[in-house]
């Protein structure tokens, strides 16, 4: 990781025995609100770079015994040449001082090796716990003296920033474990079924390392019908992944079985009820005839789906139940409708709406008018034949909630497409 600015900070200048205290102090706070590696290295260039008053940071973590620079998606802008032509300046000083466990401070006066070489720097080598984490090479814009007392100083910053990369590293870990076993017990890949095209996305919680039970399946039906389901297990944990695979492979014996939605979904709840938990789960189970359109539908608890066409996006308005397991003898309504050629349904869970301090029905109201004027951009839904349009429809569902800076609930999407010409079976 790399970033890079000028200007004197704060602390920039000659400091004394309170600024540094209050330097550090104010370092370790910001760190310490660090959780993942991305969020240690934006407080080390937003709060750590300008109180040091120092230009540009360098970042190199240990991976798997070599040095190697965070990731440049952490950083960009018009700084990422300067700042990769100083990593590669300062590659083979990085690896001296870690290997050395001493950091290595720029002299006043004294003869710069080549061109481009800054004015005074410091390389920290950052070790936690006795194992290498990395080092960090901070630089300025004019010379200066590095005393004992500024020395103590940097050294000491090193093991703060040490500790809380390793901390984030051991978080970032535990967390794609976790997302991977999510992703594990979704579907790998749609099934190609005549006359429909479809895409689905799974974004996991960035808030916590915990799994969650959003889950989604399109289903191979008898008589040529195509099954979509979507649902969402309460909680963020392994208990609800294992209810949600738990809850999967049950509805989906149900489905296969020839059962309606209604039926299907009042058995699921049945299963949940007689498991072990005292989870409840949100579940959509629609049935399409891809050649007639029809469609048959169950809900429990779970949002509405969203019926995408020429003339824009509004949600179906289907009856529904409870949620799953609350009222295990509960039956829900089966509600029909119909999906033209050209028109898609959209079903997801609720993170891919919901915003911290934003009521959830303004937030759907958000989401439908964004629809609303894709649909009146892409002129009509005949555009969506093509398979990557589809797909790129899902990205632009998706693009909000990836650019959020945290995720506070699992994002399961499902796109169903009628083709206009449904295919032969």
């Amino acid at each position: 990781m790399a970033a890079g600015a000028g200007g004197r900070g704060r602390f920039g200048g000659r400091r004394g025995g309170g600024a540094r205290s209050t330097l550090l102090l104010a370092l370790t706070r910001s760190l310490s609100r660090a959780v993942t590696v991305r969020e240690v290295t934006t407080a080390l260039t937003d709060v750590a770079r300008p109180a040091l008053g120092a230009t540009s940071v360098v970042l190199d973590l240990v991976d798997e015994g070599r040095l190697m620079p965070v990731s440049p998606a952490v950083f960009g802008g018009p700084h990422r040449a300067e700042l990769n032509r100083l990593h590669d300046l300062a590659g083979g000083v990085m690896e001296h001082v870690l290997t050395r466990a001493t950091p290595l401070f720029s002299e006043p006066g004294q003869e710069r090796p080549g061109p481009g070489v800054p004015a005074a720097w410091t390389v920290l080598p950052l070790v936690a716990s006795g194992r290498q984490v990395g080092s960090c090479l901070i630089t300025f814009a004019t010379e200066r003296s590095f005393g004992r007392e500024d020395r103590t100083m940097y050294s000491a910053f090193a093991g703060i920033l040490a500790q809380s990369l390793e901390r984030a590293r051991l978080y970032d870990v535990h967390h794609e474990r976790a997302s991977e076993l999510q992703r594990a017990m979704l579907p790998r890949s749609l099934p190609v079924l005549p006359g429909i095209a479809s895409a689905a996305r799974y974004l996991p919680s960035t808030e916590g390392m915990q799994i969650g039970g959003d889950w989604y399946d399109l289903l191979r039906l008898p008589g040529g019908l195509v099954g979509l389901v979507i649902g969402d297990v309460q909680g963020h944990n392994a208990e609800a992944t294992a209810v949600m695979g738990q809850l999967r492979s049950g509805l989906w014996a149900y489905a296969t079985d020839g059962h309606d939605p209604a039926t299907t979904l009042a058995r699921t709840s049945r299963l949940l009820a007689e498991m072990e938990t005292e989870l409840f789960a949100t579940c959509l189970y629609v049935v399409l005839d891809p050649a007639t359109g029809a469609l048959r539908a169950a809900r429990a608890g779970h949002p509405q789906p969203v019926r995408i066409g020429a003339a824009g996006a509004a949600e179906l308005d289907l009856p529904g139940g409870p949620p799953l397991g609350v009222l295990p003898g509960v039956r829900y309504p089966l509600a029909e409708a119909r999906l033209e050629p050209g028109e898609t349904l959209l079903a997801y869970t609720d993170g891919l709406v919901e915003v911290r301090d934003e009521d959830y029905d303004e937030s759907v109201q958000r989401m439908l008018g964004g629809l609303e004027l894709w649909t009146a951009e892409v002129g009509g839904a005949g555009r969506l034949e093509r398979p990557e349009a589809l797909e790129r429809l899902a990205d632009l569902l998706t693009l909000n909630v990836t650019e959020r800076e945290v995720r506070q609930d699992d994002v399961a999407l499902l796109l169903l497409h009628r083709v206009l010409a449904p295919a032969a079976d």
